[in-house]
């Protein structure tokens, strides 16, 4: 059997380190990626207004599939959940479909 001695690190009882209030939320809120709240109205707004070619185009650029078939208020619905999972606004979701017809 090994004794350890009374000295050494194992037997020796750690300080306890406690974090204060103000260190832990500084520390959550500076690693914590900015993300600007979706606004729905508008999102729902803009893609009220595409045609049936274009919101295939979303549909595409969102890289959402099996979903070419569905109606149209369906395909508008994945494509504003889509958009809030992929923190893609309007102006944003334009662009991208901008490129995507280059």
């Amino acid at each position: 059997m090994v004794f350890q001695h009374e000295y050494t690190p194992a037997a020796t009882p750690a300080t306890p380190v406690t974090a204060t209030l103000a260190s832990v939320v500084t520390a959550s809120v500076s690693s914590a990626p900015s993300r600007r709240p979706f606004n729905h109205e508008k999102a729902s707004a803009f893609l009220e207004k595409l045609s049936a070619t274009e919101l295939c185009t979303v549909l595409r650029v969102l890289r959402i599939k099996g979903r070419i078939q569905a109606n149209m208020a369906d395909k508008r619905a994945i494509a504003a959940s889509c958009m809030e999972d992929q923190n893609i606004d309007d102006e944003q979701l334009e662009a991208l479909m901008d490129d995507a017809d280059l």
